[in-house]
């Protein structure tokens, strides 16, 4: 209902309170459970995971480390190519600044470039899937396979992108959820 005594009806409300929070300062939250009205106080903040972060830097430079040699060794080799575009989308994604506090902008923006990264994996994985170890009978007379997945990855990153957006700047025009199409894309 209320952060330090500034009503909170929503997401944005709550973001534009939270960015003003400070580690170890407590806050003092004013919640609804039913028809009760609660007063808790919270102490933001978490400690650094550091075994988690390097955990993810290593993750990271391995991603990158595959996709360069993957470049080095394959010259003009399709297979290669498309190996080395998938690593570095997902290097790309782990880097991003998911799950941010106080700033929809940012929020949207990262979220929005998860999507297309994650719509554009998918087009590669299926792509490289599809001519691995050769290439697939099925792609034999049928040209718009290989566009087709990168239209359905892209289509659905695109769907799921607008729809976060919506939700976070307060109304949905779609009859799905973030929640529902982002469980389609991924």
């Amino acid at each position: 209902a209320a952060i330090d005594g500034q009503k909170v009806v929503d997401w944005q409300g709550y973001d534009r309170v939270a960015a003003g929070f400070e580690h170890g300062t407590p806050v003092r939250f004013e919640v609804l459970r039913g028809s009760e009205r609660l007063e808790l106080s919270v102490l933001p903040g978490v400690p650094q995971r550091w075994g988690l972060i390097l955990f993810n830097v290593l993750t990271v430079l391995g991603y990158l480390a595959l996709g360069l040699l993957a470049r080095l060794q394959g010259g003009q080799d399709l297979k290669a190519r498309l190996l080395y575009l998938f690593t570095m989308a997902v290097a790309f994604e782990l880097v991003l600044p998911l799950g941010e506090i106080g700033a929809v902008a940012t929020a949207i923006a990262a979220n929005t470039a998860f999507s297309l990264i994650t719509g554009i994996q998918m087009g590669l994985e299926l792509h490289l899937a599809s001519v691995l170890p050769d290439r697939h009978p099925m792609l034999k007379g049928r040209p718009w396979i290989v566009p087709g997945y990168y239209v359905l990855g892209l289509g659905l990153a695109i769907a799921a992108s607008l729809t976060y957006a919506f939700e976070n700047l307060g109304s949905n025009p779609f009859p799905w959820s973030n929640a529902a199409i982002e469980s389609v894309l991924f």
